[in-house]
C-alpha cells in the first residue's frame, strides 16, 4: 500500500536502517489472514514460500531517477492454526480417552495426532528374555480417505518421550528412512514402520515406554491429513508384526 511505502520512506536516516536487527526489531514482517469463508466445501488452505520471495519498495531519489529496495522476507516464520471439532466423532475421543472408536486421525497444523502404545508387550518376556529380530508397525488408511480432496499425507512420523518427557526420534529413525519406513505406499493406502530397535531397547529397560505418537511429517507446513483404522477396526486393523527369538 502507499502507506506502507510512505511510512518506509521516512525513515530515512533513523535508527531501524542502522542495522539488520534493528529493523527486525520495528518492522514485525507480514501478516496474511484469509477472509472468513463458511459452507460446506468453500475455502483453501494455501501455501507461502519464502525462502526466495522479498518486498520491493520503488520509488523516486530527489532528481526523480526511479530506484527500487528489496526487502528480503526469508528468516523466521510463525503459522498459527485454530480447530473446531465441535460435534465429531474426533471431539469424543478427545474429552473420552476410552472412547473406542475403530477410527483414528492424524492432522498438521496444530490438528490431531494418535498415540500408539503396546502395554502387554512385557508379556513376551515374563518367563523368558527375547531378542526381536523384527517388529513392523502397519497402519491402513481408510479406503474412502484416499479422495482427491484430500490427499493422504506422502510421509508420517513416529516420535516418542525420553526419561523426562520430551519429543525424541526412536533409535530407528536415525538408520535410514528406507529403514525406519513411514513413506505411504503406491497405493497411498498403508504406512509401514521399524521399530525393532526401539522395542528391544524398551524390553532391556534402556528407554521408559512404548508409547509412540503419530504425526503427519512436516506438520508446520503441509495441511494433508488422514484417517486410518485403529487397532479395534475390523477391516483394516492397525497391528504389529513381531519376529523374535526366545533366549533360556
Amino acid at each position: 500500500s502507499q502507506t506502507l511505502a510512505d511510512s518506509l520512506l521516512s525513515l530515512y536516516g533513523q535508527p531501524p536502517y542502522n542495522s539488520n536487527g534493528e529493523w527486525l526489531t520495528y518492522f514485525k514482517g507480514l501478516f496474511i489472514q484469509p477472509t472468513t469463508i463458511t459452507g460446506m466445501n468453500s475455502g483453501a488452505i494455501s501455501y507461502f514460500n519464502f525462502s526466495n520471495s522479498k518486498m520491493t519498495l520503488y520509488f523516486h531519489d530527489t532528481i526523480q531517477t526511479g530506484k527500487k529496495y528489496e526487502f528480503s522476507l526469508a528468516g523466521a516464520r510463525v503459522n498459527n492454526f485454530s480447530h473446531d471439532y465441535s460435534g465429531t466423532t474426533v471431539a469424543g475421543q478427545l474429552n473420552d480417552p476410552a472412547f473406542g472408536d475403530s477410527l483414528n486421525y492424524v492432522q498438521p497444523m496444530n490438528g490431531v495426532k494418535t498415540r500408539i502404545s503396546f502395554p502387554y508387550l512385557n508379556n513376551y518376556i515374563s518367563s523368558n528374555k527375547i531378542i526381536i529380530n523384527k517388529a513392523e508397525l502397519s497402519i491402513t488408511v481408510r479406503p474412502e480417505a484416499t479422495i482427491t480432496q484430500y490427499l493422504v499425507p506422502s510421509n508420517l512420523l513416529l516420535i516418542t518421550r525420553n526419561a523426562v518427557g520430551s519429543y525424541v526420534f526412536p533409535i530407528d529413525y536415525y538408520e535410514s528412512s528406507g529403514y525406519f519406513g513411514g513413506n505411504v505406499n503406491a497405493d497411498g493406502n498403508n504406512y509401514k514402520f521399524n521399530i525393532t530397535r526401539q522395542l528391544q531397547r524398551y524390553l532391556d529397560g534402556t528407554v521408559p515406554n512404548a508409547e509412540f505418537d503419530l504425526v503427519v511429517s512436516g506438520t508446520g507446513v503441509i495441511a494433508n491429513r488422514v484417517i486410518i483404522g485403529s487397532g479395534k477396526n475390523a477391516d483394516y486393523k492397525m497391528k504389529l508384526t513381531l519376529y523374535y527369538t526366545k533366549i533360556n
